[in-house]
């Protein structure tokens, strides 16, 4: 599947309303805002990151705003992923620490 339908498949069927609810919750606010983002700034946002996949022949990720896009390969070919990440921690972060 060509990744521009990828794409276009991904922003059809993604729940925004989902996390706009989520960053309502949280208050979170975008940089420069006062508000959670509209379901069109979401939407915007999620199409321009995967758009921004698409000038890289290797596996990347890019994020912001709490989403990721990711580009990934398999014996199938190359796919698009979005998701929206709320929280994280990494193990890799406690490697300097005396436990």
């Amino acid at each position: 599947m060509e990744e521009e339908t990828q794409i276009s498949l991904i922003l059809e069927r993604f729940d925004f309303e989902k996390v706009r609810a989520v960053m309502q919750l949280l208050k979170w606010k975008w940089s420069g805002s006062e508000e959670p983002p509209t379901l069109q700034q979401l939407r915007q946002s999620a199409s321009d990151l995967m758009t921004d996949l698409l000038v890289y022949d290797s596996p990347v990720k890019i994020s912001s705003g709490g989403f990721v896009a990711e580009k990934y390969f398999t014996d199938e070919g190359s796919f698009i992923e979005l998701y929206f990440k709320a929280v994280e921690l990494s193990a890799e972060c406690f490697i300097d620490e005396d436990l």
